[in-house]
């Protein structure tokens, strides 16, 4: 039986002080619409692709048509949302798995609540990967 760290995907991390600008931009460099947020190697947020839109309707896209043609208040709200940081929308400690774990038991996690990812850890916490949706249902045909 495969277990966790066969499968999972080395990605890049992120500092929690990007900019959604930033994070953004790396997203759509990589492809990847989940991003680890580290600090001393260790995992201590994610952030994803929903959280960027669930803060641009927050900030953005909530307001009527007219409250954006001529308001002064909608481009303060703007100028807020494009000041955001990863720290300020990442969710903070996220789920992990250990490396030596089975992707039974990684799919099974995923299931129960509704993920899309997990981040994969060493026995000192370290992060070493994600084990994704995809990855998972790959695995199963190789």
């Amino acid at each position: 039986m495969k277990k966790v760290k066969d499968i999972m995907k080395k990605t890049r991390t992120i500092s929690p002080d990007l900019t959604i600008k930033e994070v953004l931009d790396i997203m759509e460099a990589n492809t990847s619409f989940g991003l680890i947020v580290e600090s001393e190697e260790k995992p201590i947020g994610i952030i994803t692709d929903g959280d960027l839109l669930s803060a641009y309707c927050r900030y953005v896209a909530n307001f009527s048509y007219e409250e954006t043609i001529s308001n002064e208040n909608y481009n303060k709200r703007v100028k807020e949302f494009k000041s955001l940081k990863a720290k300020d929308l990442m969710t903070q400690r996220p789920r992990t798995i250990h490396e030596d774990a089975s992707v039974i038991e990684a799919a099974e996690i995923i299931k129960k609540f509704k993920f899309r990812r997990l981040a994969v850890v060493d026995s000192a916490g370290k992060y070493l990967g994600l084990i994704n949706r995809v990855g998972i249902l790959k695995n199963a045909f190789e």
